[in-house]
């Protein structure tokens, strides 16, 4: 509710960003309040467009200017805020990973009948994410996730087959574009 930073205990960088942090104990429990100035700047926006729509009312957006931009934790831990600050979000990159479970990987409805079925339908699911993720990384580090996602080259793998001529097995024609991603990616043919 005051003005600058000088009420702060202090700040941290994360993700080259300053984030602002106080702490306040009531009724026992450690209450660590952050100030993120970036996220302070999107909310007031998005607050603004709703007044310019009429949906809100500007003396609303006075009242509520100084919550912008905050997040506040109640722990009953001695961690750092900056530790704090990093488990919070990570939290965040869960919520992608269960977002990629079901909307990628359509795993959010499993129709097992039984609890063996059940836990076969999650582990082929789990490796499933873990390949997905494994993907993802390869995308990172050749520096291409830019232009194509996990979901692309799964995609694009889906489109070859190992089929059996007699009694070989062989990896079936390519399509070209299919096979420039095969390249860029570096992946050996051998283990598809």
């Amino acid at each position: 509710m005051q003005a600058g930073k000088k009420q702060f205990d202090g700040h941290f960088l994360f993700e080259n960003r300053v984030i602002w942090h106080y702490e306040r104990v009531m009724n026992g429990k450690r209450i660590v309040t952050f100030l993120d100035d970036r996220l302070k700047v999107e909310e007031e926006r998005d607050f603004l467009i709703m007044v310019n729509e009429g949906m809100l009312k500007i003396e609303e957006f006075h009242d509520n200017e100084c919550k912008f931009g905050t997040i506040s934790i109640i722990t009953g831990t001695d961690l750092s805020p900056q530790r704090i600050f990093e488990l919070l979000k990570s939290r965040v990159e869960i919520e992608v990973v269960f977002d990629t479970f079901k909307n990628v990987l359509n795993a959010d409805r499993s129709y097992m009948r039984d609890d063996s079925a059940m836990e076969g339908w999650m582990f082929v699911n789990f490796v499933a994410l873990l390949l997905y993720y494994k993907v993802y990384g390869l995308l990172v580090s050749r520096d291409i996730l830019s232009r194509c996602s996990p979901k692309d080259v799964i995609l694009h793998l889906s489109r070859v087959f190992n089929v059996k001529i007699g009694d070989n097995w062989v990896i079936s024609e390519i399509p070209k574009k299919t096979r420039l991603l095969i390249e860029k990616l570096g992946i050996d043919l051998s283990i598809t």
